[in-house]
């Protein structure tokens, strides 16, 4: 009997931990994202306005992350964290009596994101959390063309930019190693416009920035 009372107040104890992180700290998180780029409906519009065939428009949201961090205090850390943005597809089908031509674009985009958090405690395992941040994005863009009369282009252009961050969160402690978090976060013109640009060097499509919403977990060693 004793046993199962001393057993169950270490329970009691581990449940009800303080589930704070220390200064020191080093922890490994992942999480599931949903990426949005906005702005990029207006591009599908511009790159297919020129034809009265069927167009097609999609974005895949559901990407990841991981990364790592550091807890310099009871209010600050630091992250450096892999986040995949997502893609972009559109093509079209231009047909006629006498000529017919189909393409497309694809769009992809990654970022490398150092972030700083800020913490403000709720309760002993609730937070809520603000993050700045500088995200080294690598974007990517195929296009091609193809029509009846035997033409085909094809182009091929990658561009790395640098684009600040912000985000706006909360996390929740189960113990003091496992955490879950929760996080919105904007990145700043995330696709390079020179990666846009046309034959001229002209940006027509204005600054395509993203919008994620993550949701994983954090493990404190």
């Amino acid at each position: 009997m004793k046993r199962l009372v001393s057993a169950l107040a270490l329970a009691g104890l581990v449940a009800t931990g303080s589930a704070v992180a220390k200064p020191g700290d080093v922890y490994l998180f992942g999480h599931y994202t949903h990426s949005n780029f906005n702005g990029l409906n207006s591009l599908y519009e511009s790159e297919n306005e020129d034809y009265s065939g069927t167009e097609s428009f999609k974005q895949e949201h559901n990407r990841y992350g991981f990364g790592a961090g550091y807890v310099l205090d009871d209010t600050w850390s630091f992250e450096l964290g892999y986040k995949d943005l997502g893609r972009f597809k559109s093509s079209y089908n231009d047909e006629s009596s006498t000529f017919s031509e189909t393409g497309g674009l694809k769009i992809s985009s990654q970022a490398l994101v150092l972030r700083s958090i800020a913490t403000l405690p709720i309760t002993q395992k609730f937070k809520l959390e603000g993050s700045v941040g500088l995200a080294m994005t690598r974007s990517k863009l195929t296009s091609s063309d193809n029509d009846s009369l035997g033409g085909y282009t094809e182009y091929d252009e990658r561009r790395t930019t640098l684009a600040p961050t912000l985000g706006l969160g909360a996390s929740y402690a189960f113990t003091d190693n496992l955490a879950l978090f929760g996080r919105y976060e904007y990145i700043h013109n995330a696709i390079s416009s020179k990666l846009l640009a046309d034959e001229d060097g002209d940006d027509d499509y204005g600054t395509i920035h993203a919008s994620t919403l993550d949701l994983g977990v954090r493990y404190t060693f």
